[in-house]
């Protein structure tokens, strides 16, 4: 089961396209999860990288991309 996608841009993008799309997965048959990250210029190769997580994330989860500037300086609260 899918949850939100939020969009990670490539530092340095040049297009709307160049980044990732920064996704958690839940399989509820083996109680896992994992996040998985796609290069949205190769979307149909599939993902770049799965990350299997320690435990099973909730499904609901809410998640967003912040560049760790808007977090290191406060525009973005914990």
């Amino acid at each position: 089961m899918p949850q939100e996608s939020p969009f990670a841009p490539r530092v340095n993008a040049k297009d709307e396209d160049d980044g990732y799309l920064v996704s958690f997965i839940i399989d509820e048959n083996t109680s896992t999860s994992e996040c998985v990250l796609i290069d949205c210029k190769r979307f149909e190769e599939g993902p770049v990288v799965r990350i299997a997580l320690p435990h099973k994330i909730s499904s609901g989860t809410h998640s967003c991309w912040a560049d760790r500037a808007f977090i290191r300086d406060g525009l973005i609260g914990a």
